[in-house]
């Protein structure tokens, strides 16, 4: 069962990582959950959780990753999956959304938990960030 992902991610060392880069600073801050990573030099930061500092020269890529879903005809952003259901989301001035039922949750953002099986398709984007190009081997994901 695919989980809807939208993060931002890089490639070290054939592995796939939650990527962060802080404001003015050329490093990478990479982020794990893996307690094997403590042996590639990752630090704990809080409990389960891991990171490690490099420079972009020590990525092989970095990219942003989005869930879609085709709903009744229409592309709507995937924010999150529980189970069977998943939550579409939809920004911007939209009559459609509001015909399907959509609510909206603050001003031109809408939206609507539907049961994964009224989805017609749901898929990722991979979009390069920092300058990298995509991966193009699978990833073993984080």
């Amino acid at each position: 069962m695919q989980a809807a992902r939208n993060s931002t991610n890089a490639r070290y060392k054939g592995k796939e990582y939650s990527a962060h880069r802080p404001y003015r600073q050329t490093n990478i801050e990479l982020i794990s959950t893996d307690s094997a990573d403590l042996q590639s030099g990752f630090v704990e930061f809080t409990k389960g959780c891991y990171y490690k500092e490099v420079a972009p020269s020590e990525i092989e890529s970095a990219y942003s990753v989005t869930s879609y879903a085709l709903y009744q005809g229409t592309q709507f952003q995937v924010t999150k999956t529980t189970g069977d259901r998943v939550l579409l989301y939809h920004s911007g001035p939209s009559l459609q959304a509001e015909e399907l039922g959509f609510n909206m949750v603050d001003r031109f953002e809408y939206e609507k938990e539907v049961d994964r099986s009224e989805l017609e398709k749901m898929w990722e984007e991979r979009t390069p960030i920092w300058g990298f190009q995509l991966p193009t081997e699978p990833d073993t994901i984080e």
